[in-house]
């Protein structure tokens, strides 16, 4: 939160625009919390509050008006099982099935990969 008041990120972005261009990508996609000039797409996205309270102390959200931190920890609280059956970690297996799906689905989008 610091760094945001000294104008750090356009700096960075620069540093590995100019970085990225010397390996000879000229496409890249990021986020920007404002309209940007010249963009290929926009999209609207959602957050999943995981550490209410650490979200709170470093100043990404704020406690509404009539909540506390417990309230707000018990609100977004993660189930201990998932609704999906048959859901599990991925292990090394997994990894070449996985990224073959991933390929499959980037092909459908003319940007480098």
């Amino acid at each position: 939160k610091k760094l945001r008041s000294k104008r750090l990120a356009p700096v960075l972005i620069k540093e590995i625009t100019r970085r990225v261009n010397h390996t000879g990508v000229f496409q890249a996609v990021y986020t920007a919390g404002v309209v940007l000039p010249g963009h290929v797409a926009s999209c609207r996205y959602y957050h999943r509050t995981l550490e209410a309270k650490k979200l709170v102390e470093i100043g990404f959200t704020r406690l509404g008006h009539r909540m506390t931190m417990a309230r707000m920890q018990k609100l977004y609280k993660l189930p201990t099982e998932t609704s999906l059956r048959g859901l599990r970690p991925m292990t090394a297996e997994d990894v070449p099935a996985a990224h073959a799906l991933l390929v499959d689905y980037l092909s459908k989008f003319k940007l480098s990969v």
